[in-house]
């Protein structure tokens, strides 16, 4: 009984690690996957960008009458939380390989997903501290707040230059981010800004398949403010 006491504190590191690493690898450069933190960063990434996701939405119901969704309308976040994560696959492994506008749907769909991540994670609002005291009932509840580092930082490397850039732009990319001048900052943050953008149309089109499989055509909002003792239930 007294190892559980320390879970929340394991829980910690390994955000605070996901956090570091995250973050690290935006200004300074991605993780080498030689190394031992990739391997972990993956592992994590299953977990909080698949796992807890699949978790919490088969058990969101199930703890009391507080219900952080909707039970008629939660599809709809279902259906984009799974696209998003399905978008960040495709880009994890495909990388600067992929083009166009293939590229661009694809970067549109991770960005609706942090977009997603962050409303969710105001919504959990004092919900938050639960998942981290209780994790083993509800780990999944920081699965947002988390998301928006990795989801983030796979956005943000698909924009970066390739190493092949390298030979055009001597000893840029051998310096950390933070060190190089702006203008040289090998970045594409317009394109990063229009992903956003396109994430408007991306959650558009996700309510319209919803619309087609049944659902109500405000059910994105729906799922927010007809939950149970949360921070947008009951909004309007």
């Amino acid at each position: 009984m007294g190892a559980f006491i320390f879970l929340p504190f394991v829980y910690l590191a390994i955000i605070a690690f996901i956090v570091t690493v995250c973050i690290r690898s935006i200004i300074y450069k991605p993780v080498d996957p030689s190394r031992g933190a990739w391997g972990f960063l993956l592992c994590f990434e299953v977990i909080f960008t698949v796992i807890a996701p699949a978790i919490g939405f088969l058990r969101y119901d199930k703890f009391g009458p507080e219900i952080p969704f909707s039970t008629h309308h939660i599809h709809v976040i279902i259906l984009l939380t799974f696209l998003s994560s399905g978008c960040f696959w495709i880009v994890k492994m495909g990388g600067h390989s992929l083009k166009g506008i293939m590229k661009q749907v694809l970067a549109s769909g991770i960005a609706a997903g942090i977009v997603l991540c962050v409303i969710t994670a105001i919504h959990f609002g004092k919900y938050n501290l639960n998942g981290l005291f209780f994790p083993l009932a509800g780990f999944e509840l920081l699965s947002p707040f988390i998301c928006i580092f990795i989801l983030y930082k796979e956005l943000y490397n698909l924009y970066a230059t390739p190493p092949s850039a390298q030979a055009f732009h001597p000893g840029v990319l051998d310096a950390p981010v933070s060190a190089v001048p702006l203008a040289q900052r090998l970045v594409d943050t317009r394109s990063i800004a229009r992903a956003f953008i396109m994430a408007v149309p991306f959650i558009i089109a996700v309510a319209l398949l919803n619309m087609a499989a049944g659902g109500s055509p405000d059910a994105f909002i729906k799922a927010f403010t007809e939950s149970q003792d949360f921070v947008f239930s009951k909004l309007f």
